[in-house]
């Protein structure tokens, strides 16, 4: 029987790539880059390595009606592109958390070389169990991190649990489509094992039953399809070298990203968009700001 803490263990494997910092920083020197000028769009080729990229961040912070000020949880962060995006764009106090310390410890990195340390912190912690008191965000954010995480009812407990009286579930996510089996490996998954999936109905269904009211979820697919068409166009001339997804995505990224436009454009995925409240007149438990 799988345990909680077993799929925990193999997620990190999945993900984790050894000496990850000293990776990126070669490559930022490969590129002509330099660390005491480095800048966020400078890493805006990988660090927010979601269908979409950087445009899809600003299209659901905007859903999310965003603004100075507001306390975010980024749960899932990766390398903290998102999470450095929500601080510099939207003014938000921002903490990042990833199962995956090989990630938290690049998101550091290059938080603090994009000078934005003191506007974004990371910590390793998994959901559902995070280490925050109650109501202690105006919003958490998920963004492709649900297919990895099978318990959405615990998830989405916790995430209810966190949220202050009014706050927002922000999702941008990939979810099952047609019900046939995908095309694998992709970004999430190498096999079945790993592979999580829900439905928007099922999904919609568990923030209802959360204490999550629906404010906005709708199909995201077409602009999703779009971005990985353009993705996996013929390479362009040679030119000066990029970062790139092959230095943290284990395995072939471009047989990953063909993949999931595979299953895009079979049906058999979908990616949603939706955004989601906690009732001000749900019983509020006491917490800190974050």
């Amino acid at each position: 029987m799988t345990t909680a803490d077993d799929h925990l263990d193999r997620i990190r494997r999945h993900y984790g790539v050894r000496g990850l910092n000293a990776r990126i920083l070669a490559r930022l020197e490969e590129c002509g880059l330099r660390l005491d000028a480095l800048g966020r769009d400078d890493l805006a080729d990988f660090d927010e390595f979601h269908a979409g990229g950087r445009d899809a961040t600003r299209a659901l912070a905007r859903a999310a009606g965003l603004r100075p000020g507001l306390a975010v949880l980024d749960i899932g962060c990766g390398l903290g592109g998102p999470a450095r995006t929500l601080a510099a764009e939207f003014a938000c106090r921002v903490v990042g958390i990833d199962a995956t310390a090989d990630y938290i410890e690049a998101a550091r990195m290059l938080t603090d070389l994009t000078r934005l340390g003191g506007r974004v912190r990371f910590a390793v912690a998994s959901a559902p169990d995070l280490p925050f008191p109650a109501a202690a965000f105006d919003v958490v954010w998920l963004q492709f991190v649900t297919p990895n995480i099978p318990d959405k009812d615990a998830l989405l407990a916790e995430v209810r649990r966190l949220l202050a009286p009014g706050g927002r579930l922000a999702i941008h996510d990939v979810m099952r489509g047609s019900g046939e089996p995908l095309a694998l490996p992709v970004f999430w998954a190498e096999d079945d094992s790993l592979n999580a999936l829900d439905s928007p109905e099922d999904f919609a269904r568990r923030c209802k039953r959360a204490g999550l009211a629906r404010l906005d979820f709708r199909d995201d697919s077409p602009a999703a399809l779009a971005w990985f068409r353009a993705a996996l166009a013929p390479a362009r001339p040679p030119g000066p070298k990029r970062l790139g997804l092959g230095l943290i995505v284990p395995g072939d990224a471009r047989t990953k990203s063909a993949n999931v436009l595979a299953n895009l454009e079979s049906g058999r995925i979908r990616i949603f968009l939706g955004i989601f409240s906690r009732d001000a007149k749900s019983p509020a438990t006491a917490g800190g700001a974050a």
